[in-house]
């Protein structure tokens, strides 16, 4: 199933919009991931570039 995501970075100064499904998503324990998530890990979602939009 085709998703369609927003979202954006942690202070808010960079959107984004995504289509389709993601090529690759990862659960990271780094300490910048664990103190942005206030949890043990954060997710994140890889898709290609002809599928995602950028604003700033």
């Amino acid at each position: 199933m085709e998703q369609k995501l927003k979202g954006r970075c942690p202070c808010g100064a960079v959107r984004f919009m995504a289509n389709g499904n993601p090529a690759s998503k990862v659960n990271s324990h780094c300490k910048n991931c664990r103190q942005t998530t206030g949890a043990v890990f954060g997710t994140m979602l890889y898709f290609h570039q002809d599928n995602i939009k950028i604003y700033g």
